[in-house]
């Protein structure tokens, strides 16, 4: 229940109004709440991505400011909503990386190869372009990096802060300012440089739990990276934390004056401080904090969400954060680099998309609901065919054998999908990896990319239930899946997602993540006394319906999920394969040779190399960093690889 001030406050008050700006990949959204948490309206925009080349994303914050500004001013209108009734406004984004000089002017931070444009100022979330500096940051082994989970990723910010410093140093003695670009529009809404706990703390390597302020940054770090610049000339905050380091819920200041021109709001409409959307969309989606409901945020990627109230360690899981998304919790933080993206990817891709095109336009239907009917359709076929089969047995037609039970989602018997496309941020904690599909044929039919386009919905799911079991393997109790983002529009997903994690799925309806800026515009203008109660008390829009999973696919999705995981082990497995080729077979195997056959010298030489201990020294040597810890952690036998690979060749 809400405080009898706050009840006074709600009943008396029924115009009071929040703001919520979300800025996601591809899009700003604005919404407007009551203090109930009833959405009234919101509006959005498209925003420019640039991408030159591949894996390299690039935005502009200039464009999503102007965007931001336009969505303000656009729901004020259509919701006849008086500037002056707008109590507070937060605003959260992707982690994304801006670049601002010292008269706040952008910075471009495009690769010195491609059109070269301040507007572009923006590393993207998913720009994957500092990779190896990621690798070299964990090289380092600092204490820092216990609480992502033992690994940065390429997603975070000081790696891509060390790509610009190594590959565009004249850039980057321009740049003034670093911000994420929650930061960035908070700067922007009220003029004061206050950071965000949940920015710095998730992507900027900050510890928040540390008691002293000296100690939250680690400066042994920044020193072997030759990055203390951003800290003594505070391109991010000082040694200090000055400027502010301001906690979920808290209030920055207000309005500033240009911002009030360019969006019409108020001067003394509040600005809370920043979040990273997909912590936003945990606060919109969690109405309680027992930590048995893990946060599952939909989108372009998925990021999973899990509090506790004591740190939790998991490997290839980012955190424990401390107070980041609910001030006193913990919170371990999973992901899924490919989700959205994934299931686009693989109907854009198929030779019969154009006609798929075609099918929609003529039928008035979406892509998703087609190829989901003909999901179901070929469910229903199957299993008439098994009940078929079944009968024939019975009636002594046909000889006894085993017959696979024709559950829901079992169509991809023997299809599979690894679907690491764009690397695999959780558990695995490694960009490199890439998909693989088994089961592919000559077909271009709509049921040849209905299967495809399930089997990639399954291998989101097997990817969820990795991550939740490795979390609960280390402490969490996670029973529950609350939904909420695009992938609640799909029904196909929630099914399978249910099946396959064991988890009831609450599927919060309503738009979760403008929800969460909402509750939090509330605490900051003191709406409310904490985000607990906001969360308790704001749910008019977080409407919710629980989908509780079929358990008889349990037996036939334990069998799946094995394979998902093998999968992966076969890949590591071909890497090692080809990475021990590329150390034994030198150049003079290949090119000097007195044989017209190249392919029988390299056999004759591979054979003799093979018989020999050194062989199998070399081997071991040549294996890169990433795959010793696959030798350690799994059932691999070296002995029996070398030997294999003698009889194959």
């Amino acid at each position: 229940m809400a405080s009898m001030a706050n009840e006074a406050l709600i009943s008396s008050s029924t115009t009071t109004r929040l703001l919520a700006c979300d800025v996601g990949t591809g899009s700003v959204r604005v919404g407007i709440f009551d203090l109930a948490g009833k959405l009234f309206h919101h509006v959005n925009r498209k925003i420019d991505v640039y991408t030159p080349k591949d894996d390299y994303k690039e935005q502009s914050s200039n464009n999503i400011w102007l965007m931001t500004c336009e969505c303000i001013r656009e729901v004020l209108v259509v919701t006849n909503t008086n500037s002056k009734d707008i109590q507070g406004v937060a605003f959260d984004a992707t982690c994304s990386l801006v670049c601002l000089d010292e008269n706040d002017k952008p910075i471009c931070i495009s690769p010195k190869d491609t059109e070269q444009n301040d507007e572009h100022n923006i590393i993207q979330w998913c720009d994957h372009r500092s990779i190896n500096e990621a690798e070299e940051i964990n090289k380092t082994k600092d204490e820092t990096l216990q609480y992502v989970g033992g690994k940065v990723s390429a997603e975070m910010e000081i790696p891509k802060i060390l790509w610009i410093k190594r590959h565009l140093p004249e850039q980057y003695k321009k740049i003034s300012k670093f911000f994420d670009l929650a930061d960035f529009l908070t700067y922007k809404a009220s003029g004061k440089d206050t950071r965000s706990v949940c920015t710095l703390t998730c992507k900027w390597n900050y510890m928040n739990h540390k008691e002293k302020d000296n100690e939250k940054w680690s400066h042994k770090l920044f020193k072997t990276l030759d990055l203390e610049d951003l800290l003594s000339e505070n391109k991010i905050i000082n040694m200090l934390n000055k400027p502010m380091v301001g906690e979920v819920g808290a209030a920055i200041g207000k309005i500033n004056q240009q911002t009030s021109l360019e969006t019409n709001l108020n001067l003394d409409t509040v600005v809370a401080v920043g979040m990273i959307d997909a912590h936003c969309g945990g606060v919109g989606c969690l109405n309680d904090v027992s930590g048995e409901t893990i946060a599952m945020i939909c989108g372009t990627s998925n990021c999973h969400m899990a509090l506790s109230k004591s740190p939790a360690y998991v490997k290839g899981v980012w955190g424990p954060y401390f107070g980041v998304m609910v001030p006193g919790l913990w919170l371990s933080e999973g992901g899924q680099s490919s989700s959205g993206n994934l299931i686009d990817h693989t109907i854009f891709d198929s030779a019969f998309f154009p006609k798929l095109m075609e099918l929609s336009k003529k039928l008035k239907k979406n892509v998703y609901q087609i190829l989901n009917e003909e999901v179901i359709k070929m469910e229903i076929e199957r299993l008439h065919e098994k009940k078929s089969k079944i009968e024939h047995h019975l009636q002594g037609k046909m000889p006894g054998t085993h017959f696979d039970h024709a559950v829901a989602g079992s169509i991809t018997r023997d299809f599979h999908m690894l679907g690491y496309h764009f690397g695999n941020r959780s558990p695995r904690a490694d960009p490199t990896l890439r998909g693989m599909i088994s089961g592919l044929s000559l077909n271009r039919s709509l049921q040849s990319l209905a299967l495809r386009y399930f089997a990639a919905i399954q291998s989101i799911c097997y990817g969820t239930r990795h991550i939740i079991e490795v979390m609960n393997n280390q402490g969490h109790k996670i029973k529950n899946i609350a939904m909420c983002g695009g992938g609640i529009n799909n029904p196909l997903l929630i099914r399978e997602m249910a099946n396959i994690t064991h988890c009831n799925i609450n599927v919060v309806t309503g738009e979760a993540v403008l929800l969460g800026g909402a509750r939090i515009a509330a605490v900051a203008a003191k709406l409310y006394s904490n985000l607990g109660e906001s969360m308790k008390n704001m749910t008019e829009n977080a409407k919710m319906y629980i989908k509780k999973p079929d358990t008889t696919t349990f037996i036939y999705h334990e069998y799946k999920f094995n394979i998902f995981k093998e999968m992966y082990r076969d890949q590591m497995k071909y890497m090692l394969m080809m990475d021990g080729v590329d150390n034994i077979f030198d150049e003079k195997m290949f090119f000097n040779t007195d044989d017209d056959s190249v392919e029988s010298t390299l056999i004759k030489a591979a054979v003799d190399e093979f018989m020999t201990k050194e062989a199998t020294d070399a081997l071991k040597a040549s294996i890169p960093e990433r795959l010793r810890k696959y030798l350690k952690e799994s059932d691999f036998d070296m002995s029996e690889f070398m030997e294999k690979l003698k009889e194959d060749i």
